[in-house]
């Protein structure tokens, strides 16, 4: 039990550097980003424009990763 102990405050005490760390990439607007793009391979003429829509879903890929 001690070690779980010890684990749970060692992860605990990286909490602070995590959400600095997600500050710094934007990932409270990773998920909006997401959708935007998912929603555009929605569109009746996404595939109309191969370049662009083949840069989206690299984009979206990328994004999920």
């Amino acid at each position: 039990m001690l070690l779980l102990d010890d684990l749970r405050l060692s992860l605990e005490g990286l909490t602070p550097q995590i959400k600095d760390l997600a500050d710094a990439i934007g990932y409270d607007t990773l998920g909006d980003t997401i959708a935007e793009l998912d929603n555009k391979t929605q569109e009746p003429n996404f595939w109309d424009d191969l370049a662009n829509s083949q840069q989206i879903l690299q984009q979206s890929k990328q994004l999920k990763d």
